[in-house]
């Protein structure tokens, strides 16, 4: 392997040991985000933000050096020197490719689970907020419920 490939492997290798470790970490998010653990939330959320930068220290290394090869940065371009000079690092890329589209889907669940919090507790919010404002509220039927509290009692 020349030592180009051979600094190829090692900067895919790292990253994708790297992205392994993000990955647990989404899980990890992922579990305090269902158990509500604001402590849990934060440990995964500052482990994440260090993993990501470890991650962009990566891509910036990889860069450079396909840079410095005349490659560019693109999947297409690395998949192209890797053909061309480096079959065998094939695999390792494949893995680091399948590595990110799992990170990828890992953080949109994470991220439409923190959506989903953040619409409850506005909707709590509004509640307590405007207590005048019945209108949400709904009765065993699925209906609005009117709100007779406001209405003015008459004798006749």
């Amino acid at each position: 392997m020349s030592p180009e490939a051979q600094a190829l492997t090692d900067t895919l290798s790292a990253e994708h040991a790297t992205a392994s470790q993000l990955l647990a970490c989404l899980h990890s998010e992922h579990e305090a985000l269902k158990q509500l653990s604001a402590e849990a939330l934060e440990t995964a959320v500052a482990r994440k933000i260090a993993l990501l930068a470890e991650m962009d220290g990566h891509a910036r290394k990889r860069t450079q050096l396909l840079n410095q090869l005349g490659f560019g940065s693109s999947t297409e371009d690395i998949q192209t020197y890797i053909d061309q000079n480096a079959p065998s690092v094939a695999p390792l890329w494949r893995q680091l490719v399948e590595l990110a589209a799992e990170l990828d889907a890992q953080n949109q669940i994470n991220g439409s689970m923190i959506q989903l919090s953040q619409q409850r507790t506005q909707m709590a919010l509004d509640m307590v907020a405007r207590p005048e404002d019945r209108s949400r509220t709904y009765g065993k039927q699925g209906y609005a419920e009117p709100d007779y509290s406001s209405f003015t009692s008459v004798k006749a």
